[in-house]
């Protein structure tokens, strides 16, 4: 129905289009149309199992806002189209009374309307107060239900006394900024739930991978479970935390933007109104002299912008990053450490563009701060050059790579995984959870063991004795198939036993294979070990204890004072004596 409301407007408008008052009336026609089309957009999105529960609306909170918006179909738009019709623009002298009193009579319905939604006992109001209980609807729910139900009563209130014409001017001002309001709404719920149902998603499958590390944990023994899970509820952890506050960040951006998208609708809205808004932009606040000796002003609208410069740099710096990666970067499949050094160098970008641009609104040029930046490098040439480095090495080694986030890296005898690359250091979270910061010059001057940069592979060495009289060709047989037995071990590069040594006690075989990740590593030690022990004592083959050669004496009899030893006996060891 709205659709054919708009197809008749249009039609009347080109049919008698030179004749002013029925182009007045195509005009009234359109304007029933879109509230219409609003209106029913909101009832419709309220019905059971529709689009205002999917984005998270109660079905009680739906059903009310359905009910009531009928009923403001049903009463309220045809007196509406009533006011708009009878309405000519260019009869501004003589108003019709009727007119008049059909506008009084829609600014009571849609006052009427605004306080069934807005007032304490409403299922809308109880629903906001119960998701925020602290926010500022909660706190600020008075003033919003006298300004709201209030503005259709002084629209009545003008009309009443003589000021009809301004009156319907300022209510199709405020109609355009209900509407600019719900559009927002809706746009800031639909990406929300976007997002919330991709942050369950990537919630599930981790969940489901922590799982399936568990269950593989699970038949392992005790104490090797417990040192090959330590890697993995770091890493879990770290995923966790990160996932969280990426979707957080996400959040606050989108409320951030719906804000500012409608305060600037609001200045385009009602920038013809209030004039007193467009002469900012004429008064001058302070005046600038650049460096070339040019003299500018800047005005309090340069000010103003500046400040909204400021707080959409700070929060893109803060928030644009994390939803870049959550929302892009993870569905194209990109590793973590690269979505970590795009969104890291993405957060200096944006700091760095956001201070340019509220420095050239506040009138500071590159030629005011060329002074600052010469005390700047000298600066750094003396007392800051050790953050200076660390600066420059955490960048390189966001563009480079040669330490990214997730790695398992050892350095000065700490290995642990790699978990954040800041500006000045670096975070290493070992196996006890402890968390190890490293400045980043230590990457790039220092000697650092990287487990997993280019290739996860990684050899296992197990050396192991046997008892003299062995045959070594047979222990070199049994053990290759011990090794060629276990699926961690690769066949290629092939595992390799060499008989290395004739030790004190036994004779010294090295067992080295190579395994195609570092996360089963002590698991496979463990089977390994135990299937060798296993197979040794089935073949016969001796695993032996060291051997040490013991010499006793007695002590002689001046020694102990000239007294005999009572302890010595034949064949017994003197232990006291020779303690």
């Amino acid at each position: 129905w709205p659709a054919v409301l708009a197809f008749v407007a249009m039609r009347f408008g080109a049919a008698f289009r030179e004749h002013p008052e029925f182009t007045a009336v195509s005009t009234g026609l359109m304007r029933v149309a879109i509230a219409f089309f609003s209106l029913e957009f909101i009832h419709a999105a309220c019905r059971s199992g529709g689009l205002a529960e999917l984005v998270g609306v109660s079905p009680s909170v739906a059903h009310y806002v359905r009910k009531k918006v009928n009923r403001l179909e049903i009463v309220g738009l045809p007196v509406a189209a009533a006011v708009v019709l009878m309405h000519n623009p260019e009869e501004t002298d003589c108003l019709c009374p009727v007119e008049r009193a059909l506008f009084v009579v829609a600014c009571g319905i849609l006052a009427r309307f605004c306080h069934q939604m807005l007032r304490t006992r409403s299922p809308l109001v109880k629903d906001l107060v119960a998701r925020k209980p602290g926010g500022w609807f909660a706190k600020l729910r008075p003033a919003v239900y006298v300004a709201v139900v209030g503005m259709p009563v002084t629209f009545a209130v003008l009309s009443v006394i003589g000021y009809h014409v301004t009156a319907l001017h300022l209510m199709v001002k405020a109609e355009a900024t209900v509407w600019l309001g719900v559009l927002v709404v809706a746009a800031r719920l639909l990406v929300t739930t976007s997002l919330r149902l991709h942050s369950r998603a990537l919630k599930q499958a981790a969940l489901r991978k922590r799982a399936a590390e568990r269950a593989e944990a699970a038949a392992m023994p005790a104490d090797v479970a417990a040192a090959v899970g330590v890697r993995n509820e770091v890493k879990a952890d770290s995923e966790a935390e990160d996932l969280g506050r990426l979707s957080e960040q996400s959040r606050r951006l989108v409320g951030t933007l719906a804000g500012l998208v409608f305060f600037a609708g609001l200045y385009v809205i009602w920038a013809d109104v209030l004039p007193a808004v467009s002469v900012l932009s004429e008064v001058e606040a302070y005046p600038v002299t650049g460096a070339n000796g040019e003299s500018r002003s800047v005005t309090w609208a340069g000010l103003l912008a500046a400040v909204v410069a400021a707080v959409v740099a700070v929060t893109a710096t803060r928030n644009l990053p994390g939803l870049l990666e959550f929302s892009v970067l993870k569905r194209v499949g990109l590793d973590k450490s690269v979505c970590y050094a795009v969104t890291t160098i993405l957060s200096y970008v944006l700091a760095m563009v956001g201070i340019l641009v509220v420095g050239s609104l506040v009138g500071l040029s590159w030629g005011n701060l060329q002074w600052l930046a010469a005390g700047l490098s000298v600066g750094l040439g003396f007392g800051l050059q050790e953050i200076f480095a660390n600066f420059i090495s955490g960048l390189l080694i966001l563009v480079e790579q040669p330490v990214r986030v997730g790695d398992v890296v050892t350095i000065d005898d700490v290995t642990g995984v790699v978990s954040k690359v800041r500006i000045r250091a670096t975070t290493i979270t070992n196996w006890d959870r402890k968390e190890y910061i490293v400045p980043n010059k230590e990457f790039i001057t220092g000697r650092l063991l990287n487990w997993t940069l280019s290739d996860p592979t990684n050899r296992l060495v197990i050396p192991v004795g046997v008892a003299y009289g062995s045959d070594t060709e047979r222990v070199r047989e049994v053990l290759l198939e011990i090794l060629d037995a276990n699926e961690e071990v690769l066949k290629d590069p092939a595992p390799l036993v060499t008989f290395e040594e004739l030790g004190d006690s036994s004779l010294n075989f090295t067992v080295r294979c190579f395994l195609p990740k570092l996360d089963n590593r002590l698991a496979t030690q463990h089977a390994l070990l135990t299937q060798i022990h296993k197979r040794f004592g089935e073949e016969g083959i001796e695993i032996p204890f060291p051997q040490r050669d013991l010499n006793v004496r007695h002590l002689p009899a001046e020694v102990l004072g000239g007294a005999e030893d009572p302890y010595a006996g034949p064949g017994e060891f003197d232990l006291r004596a020779a303690s």
